[in-house]
């Protein structure tokens, strides 16, 4: 693959990984229960609000960096015996597993507006979307191990 063709791959994988953490950092505000769709500045600069907004962030930049992080992980926990190398892979699909149901989440909030009931349609359009968006940080780590 030509390098010019890699560059915009890897752009787009970017803002695929950007939105990931956006839609990891809605989904935990909504596991939190937290008003996300308020207008209401007193509901938005409440305590309790502030602290799922600091939280979600922390959760969201946290899951992003281990997943952009992946081969490095699983190199170093290959070639290192210490306990801290061979517990990081575990670690790491914890993440994945978050990543991926926060996603989903998110994704579920911003498209159908945290609808209970969803259409196979709803469905097929909202599972590859977030498995998609969930791995592109993983695909992004392995690009630039070339």
């Amino acid at each position: 693959m030509n390098s010019k063709m890699k560059l915009w791959i890897l752009i787009f994988l970017a803002l695929l990984t950007a939105f990931d953490t956006f839609t990891t950092f809605v989904g935990t505000l909504t596991i939190l229960g937290n008003n996300i769709g308020s207008t209401d500045v007193m509901v938005l600069l409440d305590k309790s609000q502030t602290y799922a907004i600091v939280i979600s962030s922390i959760f969201a930049f946290g899951i992003g960096s281990m997943l952009l992080a992946t081969v490095s992980i699983f190199e170093y926990s290959k070639y290192n015996s210490e306990i801290f190398a061979k517990f990081l892979p575990l670690v790491w699909f914890v993440f994945f597993g978050y990543d991926v149901f926060t996603s989903w989440r998110g994704n579920l909030n911003l498209m159908y507006g945290n609808s209970i009931a969803l259409t196979s349609d709803q469905l097929a359009i909202l599972a590859p979307v977030t498995i998609f968006v969930s791995i592109s940080a993983i695909i992004i780590s392995y690009a630039l191990k070339e």
